[in-house]
């Protein structure tokens, strides 16, 4: 029961922070929505900056770890980024609407949230340095290794932006290509 509660207000967070948006939305509008009390969302959050930082730092980096886990068993770097990125198209509502909220906070989070921020840089970093390992695995000593990981980030980071926040669909022979480019 307790746990359906709490996963009720992140259900009800996401819709709301994502549209119309986490600084248009009161913790008020979050109760009514979730349809608990005031004291009852403070008892499980004590603040909407708390429950947004809960969405980040567990729902978003923990959804994107799992992805990047299962995408990188792949055999190769081109299998690598065909899956991740096509996981994302399979995902489910709540984990599309997790995933378009922890885009939008890596774009910017909301004033007073310093340490949501560290968080999500730290991810990013982290990512980029398995990314690198990846590609070290494929292209051993290349000079241009940094650049190369820095392009494949960029080229799965808006792919991820087409999808989920232009509501864009993303081609994967594009994509394919995209990579068969930095291959070479």
């Amino acid at each position: 029961m307790e746990s359906d509660v709490r996963e009720n207000i992140k259900n009800s967070a996401l819709q709301l922070f994502n549209e119309p948006g986490y600084d248009a939305t009161g913790i008020r509008e979050l109760s009514a929505q979730a349809g608990c009390s005031l004291p009852m969302m403070y008892y499980y959050f004590e603040s909407k900056e708390k429950l947004l930082h809960e969405i980040a730092v567990k729902d978003f980096v923990s959804l994107v770890d799992d992805i990047f886990a299962q995408a990188v068993k792949k055999n190769n770097l081109m299998d690598f980024a065909l899956c991740f990125i096509g996981s994302m198209d399979s995902l489910k509502r709540r984990e599309k609407l997790t995933m378009r909220l922890g885009l939008l906070l890596h774009m910017g989070v909301p004033s007073g949230m310093e340490d949501t921020r560290k968080v999500l840089v730290q991810h990013r970093y982290q990512k980029e340095q398995e990314l690198k390992e990846l590609l070290f695995d494929i292209w051993g000593t290349s000079r241009f290794l940094e650049e190369k990981t820095r392009m494949l980030y960029r080229l799965i980071y808006s792919a991820l932006i087409s999808m989920f926040l232009t509501n864009r669909p993303v081609s994967l022979k594009q994509v394919a290509d995209d990579i068969e480019y930095l291959i070479r």
